[in-house]
């Protein structure tokens, strides 16, 4: 398994249609109650990906910073 972070909102991903371009499923962008703003989008292969980012205004309890070194 590979985490990914994303920098940019996720809505922007949702907003690129990823289903009907590639063929790829993606779930809702969810706010997580741990601070972390994910989503998961599989692709034509199958291969599954767990995209987030941390949650503004979230309180970074076992999280990396908001803005790495």
């Amino acid at each position: 398994m590979c985490w990914c972070r994303m920098w940019a909102p996720g809505a922007h991903v949702e907003a690129q249609d990823l289903a009907g371009r590639y063929g790829a499923r993606l779930t809702p962008v969810v706010e997580q109650p741990w601070g972390i703003t994910e989503f998961v989008l599989i692709d034509p292969s199958g291969v599954c990906w767990h995209i987030g980012q941390n949650t503004p205004d979230s309180p970074p309890a076992g999280r990396l910073p908001d803005n790495p070194p």
